[in-house]
């Protein structure tokens, strides 16, 4: 880029985006607040202020002003304070550090891993006769 071109670029100042809906802002929010839908929201605009638009930019609008109000304001940052040292009792352990098990419960550990599975005992709950129908057993031999 040459000097000419930076020059008439460094004259033009870049305008904030305006949508054709601004001017009716209070009125279409409102419309939106008693429960108005989109598509009759731009049917009233169509029909009163002469504006065609769809209403999926009238979606869009009203989405954008629900977001400029959840969004807070900048404000300054507070100063932060510092954390005081937490004092405890000798022998305590501090708020926040963990206790390192003792050996009796890292034996218990050990032993509950080394203990083999038992396994299910088999149960038959149907009994097949293939000329009656299944039927549930009353009692269930466990042995």
């Amino acid at each position: 880029m040459d000097e000419k071109d930076k020059a008439i670029l460094a004259g033009f100042t870049r305008k904030k985006k305006r949508s054709q809906l601004t001017p009716h802002r209070d009125l279409i929010y409102k419309l939106h607040q008693r429960g108005c839908t989109f598509r009759n929201i731009a049917r009233i605009l169509s029909e009163n202020f002469s504006l065609t638009v769809a209403h999926s930019t009238v979606l869009r609008f009203v989405a954008r002003l629900e977001k400029e109000e959840s969004t807070p304001r900048k404000t300054r940052q507070r100063k932060e304070k510092p954390v005081q040292a937490i004092q405890t009792a000798p022998g305590k352990p501090t708020p926040g550090t963990i206790k390192p098990p003792s050996d009796e419960i890292r034996l218990r550990i050990e032993a509950v891993k080394q203990r083999q599975a038992q396994p299910e005992p088999d149960i038959k709950q149907f009994e097949y006769d293939p000329d009656q129908p299944l039927h549930l057993v009353e009692k269930y031999d466990l042995s």
